[in-house]
């Protein structure tokens, strides 16, 4: 078996982008990170949560590329072209033998005289293309949400058969923060008023005595839900999420008792399938971008993971500790199926998103020759919108952009 030495001399590093053509250059930096695919379950009668590993989820690198030599300009600019190419590309690699990536982002670095640097976080990637049946994943996380959101309902009238005026008032404080957090987001007067009328009817079914706990519940729902699934783009809609996921840990764990934590259960189960759901929901707008793409990924994890941090961290030490909040079992596995779902599904937009790219200006320049470079002027001004956007440029760079700023385009 050869050791690390001779594997750096004896195996070259090999890039076959997606048009055929291979690179051989410099290299430094090989730092690769894994995630796998996982599910947890707890059980009434049974200290402790059983952890199921599945398969792991294609690796992520990070690799810094040197281009040198007389010809490097010129010889960086081509690899730029073939990196274009959406097919994915065959890497043979010292440390990890022959891997197929899609490249994530390409920052090139010109700074420097004689070489030309780029760094690249690519994600390993199976060449075998599956039929990307979009819709149906789509209403399969649909009606999971539908199902989480049932199973809460459910679970919250048969742990609290009785709404007594503090548990009123703290489910009215809980409709009130979430008010004030969607009221703020949404921007449509349509969407608007479909609220404000969720709003008043949890309200009403609240400060209602004869109303049935599971109805009062199913409109609080309805209040959680609907800003998440309504608001602008996917990144606007889970920013929401995580926004109102921070008022309801204001709201119900500040004291936290039983009470408020089968409140926030609830709520918050809602809310993270509401994610879910959202995330599997793109307007034209979304994904075109897979930054965008593994945006939505961390943040329904990352919200997912939170939420069942916050119940572990506050469930009884024992099972059978009546007094004590212990999580509901078919919530939790109704709402593990449906991050799961979404999880799984995220990633197929990646393959029709474009690459980040990143350059640093050699001149002086503003927007409308950038956007002319990068995209192309078109009549209602899209693509100029999108650099500025995409660039967050001040308002002075609307006019100049200085030599030596970062620049981010897509292809």
């Amino acid at each position: 078996m050869s050791n690390w030495i001779e594997q750096l001399e004896n195996v070259e590093l090999v890039i076959q982008t997606g048009d055929g053509k291979k690179w051989s250059p410099l290299w430094k930096e090989a730092k690769r990170s894994k995630v796998y695919n996982t599910s947890a379950y707890d059980f009434i009668r049974v200290s402790g949560t059983f952890v199921y590993r599945g398969l792991p989820q294609g690796s992520q690198y990070d690799i810094t590329l040197i281009f040198q030599g007389e010809t490097h300009l010129q010889t960086a600019d081509q690899f730029n072209k073939s990196a274009d190419d959406p097919r994915f590309w065959t890497i043979t690699h010292p440390f990890w033998g022959e891997i197929k990536v899609q490249p994530m982002t390409i920052e090139e670095d010109k700074s420097s005289l004689n070489s030309t640097i780029f760094k690249v976080r690519i994600w390993e990637t199976i060449s075998t293309k599956y039929p990307l049946q979009r819709q149906l994943a789509n209403d399969r996380v649909a009606e999971m949400q539908g199902l989480t959101n049932e199973m809460v309902a459910l679970s919250f009238a048969s742990q609290i058969p009785k709404l007594d005026p503090s548990i009123r008032t703290t489910l009215a404080n809980t409709v009130k923060g979430v008010d004030i957090v969607a009221s703020k987001a949404i921007k449509s007067s349509s969407d608007f008023a479909i609220f404000k009328s969720n709003v008043a009817k949890a309200q009403r079914l609240i400060d209602d005595v004869l109303q049935a706990p599971i109805d009062v519940m199913r409109a609080i729902i309805s209040v959680i839900n609907y800003p998440v699934l309504v608001v602008g783009s996917i990144k606007d809609r889970l920013n929401v999420a995580k926004e109102l996921a921070i008022r309801l840990e204001s709201i119900l764990l500040k004291k936290p008792t039983k009470t408020t934590l089968i409140i926030y259960e609830c709520a918050g189960s809602s809310l993270v399938s509401a994610q879910a759901n959202a995330a599997m929901t793109p307007n034209d707008s979304d994904y075109k971008i897979r930054t965008d793409v593994v945006f939505a990924m961390d943040a329904v994890r990352i919200g997912y993971e939170n939420y069942l941090e916050i119940l572990d961290n506050n469930q009884a030490s024992r099972s059978d500790d009546f007094d004590g909040f212990t999580p509901d079992d078919d919530t939790s596995r109704h709402l593990n199926d449906a991050i799961s779902e979404s999880l799984a599904n995220i990633y197929e937009y990646s393959f029709g998103a474009k690459q980040e790219r990143a350059i640093f200006l050699e001149e002086d320049s503003n927007p409308i020759l950038l956007t002319h470079r990068f995209y192309g002027l078109d009549g209602e001004d899209e693509n100029l919108t999108f650099f500025i956007n995409s660039n967050s440029l001040s308002l002075p760079e609307l006019f100049q952009i200085k030599k030596g700023r970062r620049i981010l385009y897509y292809v």
